[in-house]
């Protein structure tokens, strides 16, 4: 279903950050860039968006196919995986800053899949919003690969939602080929509950 609720004001901002949202599940283009198709085949599978130096945006309408074999305890978050997908993608030496607001409303059901690749020797502050009016059922996923000697810095908000039930799974993976070159990430998250 639509988003219909007013836009409010982020809990949690960046200055000079680029500003991703996701609304009900379904990923926004960003802000004044144009898109190229992505294809397979002869099929357009996508589109990506070249959002600055070194910053790249992807949306596809489907993400990965379902595994099988799948624990019971990671049956939700690979429902998550099927449905539309944003990746974010820092290229090797750049640093960017992130905004990434998921905004939820209504009282149906909603799954958003992101997947953000910190490349060799990049840097990137992650600020994750989940803002949500209602009672929804949201299913979210956050898939983070960070390569050798790169840096990810991660905030997550999510301000009090009694009414909604919020499940968030995150999947990290860190380069650690070695003492020197290992990836870092730092996570601080603030979690006012849901129902």
């Amino acid at each position: 279903e639509p988003y219909k609720t007013d836009v409010p004001e982020p809990p949690l901002s960046l200055p000079d950050a680029t500003v991703l949202t996701i609304s009900n599940g379904r990923p926004a283009p960003p802000a004044g860039v144009e898109p190229k198709p992505i294809v397979k085949g002869q099929d357009k599978i996508g589109v990506t968006y070249v959002v600055d130096d070194g910053l790249i945006v992807s949306l596809y309408e489907q993400g990965r196919e379902a595994q099988e074999n799948v624990a019971s305890g990671e049956e939700v978050a690979t429902i998550a995986a099927r449905g539309p997908l944003m990746t974010v993608a820092v290229l090797p030496g750049f640093r960017h800053q992130v905004v990434l607001r998921r905004l939820a409303d209504g009282d149906g059901a909603h799954t958003d899949n992101v997947f953000v690749t910190v490349g060799e020797g990049a840097s990137l502050v992650l600020a994750e919003t989940h803002e949500i009016t209602g009672s929804p059922f949201i299913n979210s996923r956050t898939e983070i690969e960070v390569d050798a000697a790169g840096q990810c810095e991660r905030y997550i908000v999510q301000p009090r939602a009694p009414e909604a039930v919020l499940v968030h799974t995150s999947i990290i993976r860190l380069d650690e080929r070695n003492d020197s070159d290992r990836a870092r990430l730092k996570q601080t998250t603030l979690a006012h509950g849901a129902q």
